[in-house]
């Protein structure tokens, strides 16, 4: 809950009971909140418009990420078909068109619009028209957990309160890029570069990938203790602001260094994606 990574620890009854929770919550969530199937194969191709606050350029930038597939598919927690929309396994035997993938991914993102729309309104936050359609890719693509008043993700704290650094955001926002399967929790590249064009949408407006300026994402690892973050995501070309931590019961943190030995801190300028290393006090005689 408070959001540090511990691959390590010991999990108890009680958590292990809120995560199978929150996989049956977020099944619910990607079928717009409820339990029914109402989706219809011939419902889909129907003509009747379907209102959305997403504009057409959020669409076609949530599809470009999604890709389509005709047959439903295994999604680590779902099954999805066309642009990413959840579906039962047998729901369409015979597939869908491209058109009628485009009906459905409309259909499910009035759903999550609900949702987002609530959370904006409940907190008077307002959004610029591209901070509210990458919000709605990230929410389609992750589920509404991040809006939850319960154990209320950093996201959501900086949403909220209106103030946050570029890199404070990114950080907070980069950091849900994890898939889980049978062989653990790891963070997935793809989600990675889903992140990172999201924000180049939800700070540049930047809907096709023009803009050249972007983001960085930093992995963090240590081979003892625990991490603050295992991810975090700064602007391209500021500096490694906020910089995360390690640590351990019996050694002291002194800082990260590269796979090339270079030490990293919050001075150094953000250039290329970077994996770090803590580095203890035990084995950092000679590096400072």
């Amino acid at each position: 809950p408070d959001g540090t990574f511990r691959p390590n620890g010991s999990l108890t009854r009680a958590e292990l009971s809120a995560i199978v929770s929150r996989i049956y919550a977020y099944r619910l969530d990607r079928n717009g909140g409820s339990t029914d199937n109402p989706d219809d194969p011939e419902d889909l191709d129907s003509d009747e418009p379907i209102e959305l606050r997403t504009t057409d350029a959020g669409i076609e930038f949530i599809k470009a990420r999604e890709g389509f597939t005709a047959k439903a598919y295994w999604d680590y927690q779902q099954y999805s078909i066309g642009y990413g929309s959840y579906c039962e396994k047998d729901e369409y035997p015979d597939g869908i068109t491209e058109k009628q993938a485009d009906r459905l991914l409309r259909k499910r993102l009035q759903g999550f619009e609900a949702k987002l729309d609530e959370f904006l309104d409940k907190n008077s936050i307002r959004l610029k028209e591209q901070e509210y359609d990458a919000l709605v890719s990230f929410t389609y693509n992750n589920g509404d957990y991040w809006m939850r008043e319960k154990n209320q993700s950093r996201l959501a704290a900086l949403l909220i309160s209106g103030r946050y650094s570029v890199n404070e955001f990114a950080s907070a926002f980069g950091i849900w890029c994890h898939v889980t399967s049978s062989s653990g929790t790891e963070i997935h590249n793809g989600l990675i570069e889903r992140r990172l064009k999201e924000l180049k949408l939800f700070f540049y407006g930047d809907y096709d990938g023009r803009n050249t300026n972007g983001f960085s994402y930093v992995i963090f690892r240590t081979e003892k203790g625990s991490l603050d973050v295992d991810v975090a995501v700064y602007e391209t070309g500021s500096y490694y602001d906020p910089m995360f931590e390690a640590s351990c019961d019996d050694d002291e943190f002194f800082g990260w260094v590269t796979e090339n030995g270079v030490v990293i801190d919050e001075n150094t300028r953000v250039e290329e994606n970077l994996t770090l290393t803590a580095l203890w006090r035990s084995e950092a005689e000679g590096w400072f």
